[in-house]
């Protein structure tokens, strides 16, 4: 299964060097150890990151999903919109 999100952010440059989304970043791809993938994209255009998960089950890809966008929002880069598809 797969999920992809689209999530405006204020700043790429704040953003890519934020240690606590890398921390994030990297307990996630442990957590699906082996079992699926995530990968995040940056646009070249606009403050937005891309994020896709793959995983066995739509579950587990929500949860990591849920996890990935609650990081960014702690952070205060979240500027509110989130575009999505499955």
């Amino acid at each position: 299964m797969q999920l992809t999100r689209h999530i405006q952010i204020d700043s790429i440059d704040t953003f890519r060097g934020d240690e606590e989304i890398r921390r994030s970043i990297r307990q996630i791809k442990e957590l699906l150890d082996g079992k699926g993938r995530m990968t995040f994209r940056f646009s070249g255009l606009l403050p937005s990151v891309r994020i896709m998960v793959e995983a066995p089950d739509m579950q587990q890809c929500e949860r990591v999903m849920d996890e990935l966008i609650n990081a960014v929002k702690r952070r205060d880069h979240y500027l509110g919109r989130i575009h999505g598809w499955q």
